[in-house]
């Protein structure tokens, strides 16, 4: 996990979305006048940002499985002194009898059923709407 999403993902350009540095994420402006405008006058051309909650980097960590990478338990509690299965026990449980995530003492990751079917696997942890 010291990789992403605790490193980052640097985007430039205009209208690059999904940039992410540590518990931040941003937009750049999209109109190519503002982004050089903004680039010439010296600043950052960051049209929005956003500070993750721990439950967001949470959801980001979970989503390593997308990516096909496993999520280290150790270094979850070291993050968030919790396990993976302490926040996400329904959707765990849900995955495993599915067959497409296979968890141990110390991961979890995706099998090869759960490769073709990730995107399931990626929305399990996605945010629920509040209505």
């Amino acid at each position: 996990m010291n990789g992403w999403p605790w490193a980052g993902q640097l985007t430039t350009g205009a209208g690059c979305f999904m940039g992410y540095f540590q518990r931040f994420s941003y937009s750049n402006f999209e109109d190519i006048n503002e982004y050089m405008a903004a680039v010439n006058a010296g600043r950052l051309p960051i049209s929005r940002l956003y500070e993750s909650t721990p439950e967001d980097m949470m959801i980001k960590v979970m989503s390593r499985l997308y990516l096909r990478l496993p999520v280290s338990k150790q270094e979850f509690m070291q993050k968030f002194g919790k396990l993976p299965e302490d926040v996400f026990a329904p959707q765990l449980q849900r995955l495993k009898a599915k067959g497409l995530i296979e968890i141990d003492k110390t991961e979890i990751r995706i099998t090869k059923l759960g490769d073709i079917w990730k995107g399931n696997i990626a929305w399990e942890f996605a945010p629920k709407p509040t209505n």
